[in-house]
């Protein structure tokens, strides 16, 4: 083989390396981890569904059938009837739902978190409002981190939201 032709073929063969590795990296980086167990124990909601519209409108980063799914099958195996929101917020939109859920857009800037609440809920008008500035807690991801880490209870963290943001908690 000459020097050119050997040449090409350490090119190739040290681009398609670090493809592969690019390829791994992106695929474990905050997947939902597919294996996570939703179930709940005693559904909270047994009577009446709280409908959560969960916004995937707005470019965002966790949706329901991505890095939100655990978060959303948790929520529907304790009751809430959710539904995946393809429009921009107008009052019809938002008519009939309970709660509003939405992610991360993909373009939101990160922010020191030091010295910062990670979690805000509080009486908003006539509804109630929950905020995090992290998304992960909410998640299971496929690197034990979010509701399947062990040693935290962020599962019994999203239910307990959840049933205060529907009025169940007072």
């Amino acid at each position: 083989m000459n020097n050119r032709v050997a040449h090409s073929v350490r090119i190739c063969a040290a681009s398609l390396g670090l493809m592969l590795t690019l390829a791994i990296v992106a695929f474990s980086q905050q997947q939902a981890d597919q294996t996570f167990d939703a179930k709940v124990s005693r559904p909270a909601y047994t009577s009446t569904h709280p409908k959560v519209l969960f916004d995937e409108a707005h470019n965002n980063f966790h949706t329901m059938s991505g890095r939100y799914k655990p978060f959303a099958d948790l929520i529907t195996n304790d009751g809430c009837q959710v539904v995946p929101n393809k429009e921009k917020f107008e009052r019809r939109t938002l008519e009939g739902y309970d709660v509003l859920e939405f992610g991360t857009p993909q373009e939101a800037r990160t922010i020191p978190a030091a010295g910062r609440a990670q979690a805000v809920v509080m009486p908003f008008g006539k509804g109630r409002v929950a905020v995090f500035g992290e998304a992960a807690m909410r998640s299971a991801q496929n690197r034990n981190f979010g509701m399947n880490y062990q040693g935290t209870d962020n599962r019994q963290l999203v239910l307990n939201v959840m049933h205060w943001l529907t009025g169940l908690l007072r």
